[in-house]
């Protein structure tokens, strides 16, 4: 694939990234800022190292609220041992596999139905529950955040979708279906709406608008 391209399709993703902060779903601002990183156009470096200090204190602001940090810690938590306990099964029985005479112990310890639903039923599912009380809670604590401070976060995401589609232009034959975004607001310049949102999706399908 093309630099250029690779690069436009970072940017769209984090522009996308973006939106979902201000629609007030949670994303890890690095998340954001290692996507940026890698694009090599125009003059977003120094456009995104101002705003980029802006996203994380405003993102870092709806961490801190009320119960929702500690949510945040204890979903980290259960996700690791939740990957750890699925794995455990998996290997018990791949060990059990391959070596039969010497691993058929573990494979059998596995089969007990109390390490059964612990390993599969409960820490999964605790997982699951906890991050989405994270999840929503951090969703609340955006949509609290200042009038102010949303309306930063769409002056940031227009001004990276300007570059998106002033760089896009200057490409030949770009395929935009590859710049294709879930945005849940088209109220920004220089995007065409491919889809609207429908009964089982809750976003935009839209595309930079490339001019020739």
């Amino acid at each position: 694939m093309d630099k250029k391209l690779k690069d436009l399709i970072s940017l769209s993703e984090a522009i996308t990234e973006l939106d979902n902060i201000r629609a007030g779903y949670f994303v890890n601002p690095r998340k954001i800022d290692d996507k940026i990183g890698k694009v090599r156009i125009g003059d977003i470096g120094s456009k995104w190292k101002v705003a980029k200090k802006q996203i994380f204190t405003i993102t870092s602001k709806a961490k801190k609220r009320g119960r929702t940090g500690k949510y945040i810690v204890y979903s980290a938590v259960l996700r690791i041992a939740a990957i750890l306990s699925l794995g455990l099964i998996g290997i018990s029985f791949l060990l059990a596999m391959i070596q039969p005479q010497r691993w058929l112990w573990l494979a059998e310890l596995i089969q007990n139905p109390f390490l059964v639903v612990l390993l599969v039923i409960v820490i999964p599912n605790s997982f699951l529950i906890v991050d989405y009380l994270a999840r929503h809670g951090l969703r609340e604590d955006i949509m609290k955040l200042d009038k102010g401070e949303i309306s930063r976060i769409k002056q940031i995401t227009q001004e990276l979708m300007d570059i998106l589609a002033f760089e896009a232009s200057k490409q030949r034959d770009v395929k935009l279906e590859k710049l294709r975004m879930k945005l849940f607001f088209n109220d920004y310049n220089n995007i065409r709406v491919v889809k609207k949102p429908g009964l089982l999706r809750k976003a935009y399908i839209v595309e930079p608008v490339v001019k020739r």
